[in-house]
């Protein structure tokens, strides 16, 4: 029965076979490949086994007639069946196997290298990388009458390779070409057998014939193609360079037989060949390392190391050019990484076992599950487990003499001054990772190789020259210029450590991780080149580049060790205070002024300077050591009142590093803060008033809770009743401003706080201010009899009480503080100095705020001797002091209207309105006239309705309000402040609109009634008009 069975399957094929080649279909290939496989399967059920691989001479049949398959879907489909074909019979004999060697070396001729179907060549690939899966299933086979078979298969073998690296250069999708590289893999990779050093011999033979081809091919773009791509080139490479460069003699298998013509295609591998290869290799070596040592991607630069690798372990006597690139290339792929990733370890590990360094432990190695045929990513694990492993890996002696010179030449070498191109980045970072590379690995023999001390120097110069700081400050000026941070601003509780380390990373330096290393790496067993670089240090030109990159090298030294000279400590800080002192004003000396002239550094180098000052000063301060502290935190506080942003956070980030709870900390420091600041007073030095400023600032009101502060506002009363400098009146007044806000600050949350206590309570300037440490002051009953004889104001025995209690007031220190201000602010109001009288118009409203809420028997007095110098000062010819006396004149408002009503009624308001009046057609082109209008043009109807106003004068202004609507510029800003008129003076609005606005009076209003026709009429824009009346009509 199964007989018959058989014999009607091989009838079919037949038949079918016979119709494939009469009608090459997809269907009749299907069918016929179908027969072949139940043929396959039904011997295999009456043998169990199958021996011989005969099934294959009808499917040979078909591809020796690969002509009448014209149509690319049919010869596509018979390629496909013959991939599943070899997938289930394995190809056992000679015969099948010369036929398809012959008959796939046709079809490669004459289809596939011609078309440029690059589908239909991808699929040939992987019928071809089938094909030999299918042999290599018998060793024997695959190695001895394939591979091995010279005399007969050499030039097949040529020819498919040939082939395959021409179809490579062609073919462009990436997983075409990685086809390609996977079906090379199949036909040179040598599983784990007994025979394995025999086959390596033939592989190595074959591989050598046609390495130049090979490396030309995989080298020719490797810049330009994918990390994928790159990936398994890299692997491949490794693999070919291991099996075929050694020293070997020809492979003596029937080498007698061979034709004369294929005798000369087989190389031998002497020494003289070793050295060609290595001629060419070497190149290819460098582009691989310029393209790939610092590639992005971590299987790359993996991939790039065990290429490198291979070369040492195994080709190193032979290889002595690419060996030596290879072992730089190594060192510099270990040391450029700046994270700790698994595979880099691994990479440091088989460097030490070639330096034969200690191996603390070896790492682990998850090993790869064993198969039939090893798949191209799985051979690295593979490789590095053979290393790991292998007894007898070692670095040849020459190669470890070079090193100890590469090194001492790398010293030697001079950078350039000017560096600017991306190209000599890349040049430095390489010379520093190759520093790296080599002194972790021969450290051990530094100290008898050379004097430690000229090899310190020379260290000391190769990092100078390789740290470009004027590409640095090129990049960066911006950041390093930038002064738009406001004095008046407390950024204390803004300050956000994650943003300003992202905004100031920019100025680490592009080798910075490879300076980081080389630094700690060296003072970890030479801890003597802190001391060398203090000694670097140019005292007497601290601003320039070697300073900075001192600088710069100690605060990353610092980040891990302590400093323990409290003498290099010092002389930190006092360059610090040589850079910072005077930052906003000149020094009055002569001698400053000089040497100011003679050089003048740019302001980017000198705040790159005091950067990294800073930055190298916060990391060795030790908190808990408070000698550190009582220099260092006055300094902080200099650097904090810098214009420039850059100091001025820096200077933040060192105080909140020092302590979260910065206020807190700054009153436990007072003493010694207040103390250094005026000492700098006594000194004529601008820098006192500077550091109680940010003093006062920072430490909000915990600082003003002080009792001190007393005697520092009596010093500066002082400074400034001996004619000081115009810039000692300005910081004055500057920390008057900054003071008062803070005193406001504390009376504010008190009242807020007694208020719900205390229904009556008594606004006596004694009440608060007698200790303003406490939280809650005793109720005073003088007090009460002082505002009781006050509001009944009767009797002679009240007389004496007011005497009495006025007695007492005029004893308390703040008492005297605050009149001594109030006589102050009115002397420097009219100074012939615009700037002082812009910083005291700048406080007063501080001022004036604290003394209304403590008392208005002080408030007042204040507002009637500073009014006539404050109408002067709307005439004032600095535009600027014009905007700060209305904001002025905008805070009485707010604070007591009712008591300068007349006046500004009677003094201000017909000013504001000449003012107004005369400047509506000034032109933009004029920015202080025209900034101080706008302002003006802004703020006049917050002026009007805090007081009370006749009606000539609202009138007029409204009508200018009117003219102003004609101006497109301003027309905005006048119907805000028309519309902020409405609630109080709607009818007159509405009465101006219709009888000045052209279009208005013209709708006959007015014509029953003998009103006379107003001047000058109006063409007011209707979008305003509008607007005015739908509000209008709502009152």
């Amino acid at each position: 029965m199964s007989s018959n069975i058989n014999s009607q399957l091989i009838l079919n094929l037949d038949t079918t076979l016979r119709n494939v080649l009469q009608q090459p279909t997809i269907n009749n290939i299907h069918l016929c490949f179908s027969l072949i496989k139940q043929c396959h399967y039904r011997r295999f059920e009456d043998e169990k086994t199958v021996q011989d691989d005969n099934l294959y001479i009808p499917a040979i049949l078909l591809l020796r007639q690969f002509n009448r398959f014209q149509n690319p879907s049919t010869f596509d489909k018979l390629l496909e069946e013959f991939i599943l074909l070899f997938q289930l019979i394995p190809i056992s004999t000679k015969k099948i196997l010369d036929d398809l060697l012959c008959i796939i070396s046709i079809i490669l001729t004459k289809r596939i290298m011609i078309t440029n179907d690059e589908v239909q060549q991808d699929l040939f690939i992987r019928f071809f990388h089938s094909f030999c899966l299918s042999i290599k299933t018998n060793l024997n086979l695959f190695y001895k009458e394939f591979l091995g078979n010279f005399n007969q298969n050499l030039p097949i073998i040529g020819h498919y390779i040939s082939c395959l690296l021409q179809l490579y250069e062609k073919i462009n999708t990436l997983d075409y070409r990685i086809n390609i590289i996977n079906t090379l893999w199949s036909l040179i990779y040598i599983n784990k057998n007994e025979n394995e050093n025999e086959f390596r011999l033939i592989i190595g033979q074959i591989l050598a014939c046609f390495l130049p081809g090979i490396l030309k091919t995989f080298a020719q773009d490797i810049g330009s193609i994918h990390q994928r791509l790159v990936h398994a080139n890299l692997i491949l490479l490794s693999y070919i360079i291991q099996i075929s460069i050694n020293l070997s003699s020809k492979y003596n298998f029937e080498t007698n037989l061979m034709k004369d013509e294929l005798r000369d295609i087989v190389v031998e591998r002497n020494e003289q060949w070793l050295s060609i290869v290595d001629t060419h290799l070497a190149p290819i070596l460098q582009r691989l390392t310029n393209d790939y040592v610092n590639h992005e991607s971590l299987n790359v630069r993996q991939a790039l190391a065990n290429f490198m690798l291979t070369i040492l372990c195994y080709c190193s006597l032979w290889l002595k050019i690419s060996a030596n690139m290879a072992l730089k290339t190594m060192l510099v792929i270990v040391s450029s990484t700046n994270e700790d990733q698994k595979e880099i370890e691994i990479m440091k590990v088989l460097l030490k076992k070639l330096f034969k360094l200690p191996i603390e432990s070896l790492p682990v190695i998850l090993s790869q599950p064993s198969s039939s045929e090893s798949s191209i990513l799985t051979y690295e694990t593979e490789f590095i487990n053979e290393i790991l492993n292998s007894s007898n890996i070692i670095l040849s002696d020459h190669l470890l003499i070079e090193c100890q010179a590469d090194l001492f030449q790398l010293l030697e070498q001079q950078q350039q001054q000017q560096i600017s191109s991306s190209s000599i980045l890349t040049d430095r970072r390489w010379r520093l990772q190759l520093f790296i590379g080599y002194y972790t690995f021969i450290h051990s023999h530094i100290d008898f190789l050379f004097d430690m001390d000229a090899f310190t120097d020379k260290l000391f110069r190769f990092i100078l020259n390789t740290l470009d700081f004027n590409t640095l400050i090129r990049s960066n000026l911006n950041l390093l210029n930038e002064s738009s941070l406001s004095n008046t601003n407390n950024t204390t509780k803004n300050f956000d450590l994650n943003e300003y380390n992202s905004v100031y990373k920019h100025l680490k330096s592009d080798v910075h991780y490879e300076i980081e290393q080389i630094i700690k790496l060296f003072t970890s067993s030479h801890s003597n080149f802190i001391d060398y670089l203090f000694e670097q240090i140019n005292q007497k030109k601290i601003i320039n580049e070697n300073n900075q990159k001192i600088f710069y090298l100690l605060s990353i030294i610092y980040e891990e060790k302590n400093l323990n000279n409290f003498e290099d400590y010092q002389v930190l800080l006092s360059l610090l205070s040589q850079l910072i002192c005077d930052d906003n004003y000149q020094k009055p000396t002569k001698k400053r002024k000089k040497s100011h002239l003679k050089q003048e550094e740019p302001i980017s180098n000198r705040n790159l300077t005091i950067y990294f000052l800073l930055q190298c000063i916060r990391t060795i301060t030790r908190i808990d050591q408070i000698e550190h502290l009582i220099d260092y935190i006055p300094l902080l506080l200099l650097c904090h009142s810098s214009k420039y942003t850059i100091i001025h956070q820096t200077s933040l980030l060192c105080l909140t590093s020092i302590s979260n709870n910065l206020p807190s900390f700054l009153v436990s420091q007072s003493e010694y803060i207040i103390d250094s600041s005026l000492k700098k007073l006594q000194t004529s030095s601008y820098d006192g008033y500077l550091i109680l400023i940010e003093f006062i600032r920072l430490g909000n009101t915990n600082v003003i809770n002080l009792p001190i502060m007393t005697h520092v506002i009596e010093e500066l009363l002082l400074e400034l009743s001996c004619l000081p400098p115009i810039e000692c009146i300005e910081l004055t007044f500057q920390f008057l401003n900054v003071f008062c806000q803070q005193v406001l600050d504390i009376v504010d949350k008190n009242t807020k706080l007694k208020s719900t206590l205390i229904s009556q309570q008594t606004k006596s300037l004694i009440d608060f201010t007698l200790n303003l440490q406490q939280q809650y002051a005793p109720q005073n009953s003088s007090d009460n009899e002082l505002n009781n004889n006050n509001n009944d104001g009767d009797g002679d025995g009240d007389d004496d009480d007011d005497n009495n209690d006025e007695k007492k007031q005029d004893k308390h220190p703040w008492h005297k503080m605050l009149v001594s201000i109030v006589d102050v602010f009115q002397h420097f109001i009219s100074h012939s100095n615009n700037h002082v009288r812009s910083y005291v118009l700048d406080a007063f409203p501080s001022l004036a705020h604290l003394l209304s809420t403590i008392d208005e028997n002080l408030f007042l007095p204040l507002v009637h001797k500073l009014w006539p110098g404050l109408i002067y000062r709307l005439y004032d010819i600095d535009y600027n002091i014009r905007i700060r006396c209305l904001t002025t004149i905008q805070c009485l408002c707010n604070i007591c209207s009712d008591f300068v009503d007349r006046r500004i009624r009677q003094d201000i308001l017909p000013i504001l309105i000449q003012h107004l009046e005369n400047n509506r057609l000034i032109s933009s082109t004029n920015k202080l006239e025209y900034r101080y209008m706008k302002f003006l043009l802004i703020n006049i109807g917050t002026i009007i309705n805090a007081i009370t106003i006749n009606i000539n004068d609202i009138e007029k202004i409204i009508f200018i309000l009117f003219q102003y609507l004609q101006i497109e510029e301003l027309a905005l800003n006048a119907y805000e402040q028309l519309i902020l008129l409405i609630d109080k003076y709607s009818d007159i609005i509405w009465l101006q609109l219709i009888l000045h606005d052209e279009n208005e009076y013209r709708k006959g209003y007015f014509n029953k009634m003998k009103v006379y026709k107003p001047e000058p009429m109006l063409t007011i824009d209707p979008k305003w008009k509008s607007n005015l009346l739908v509000c209008l009509n709502k009152y």
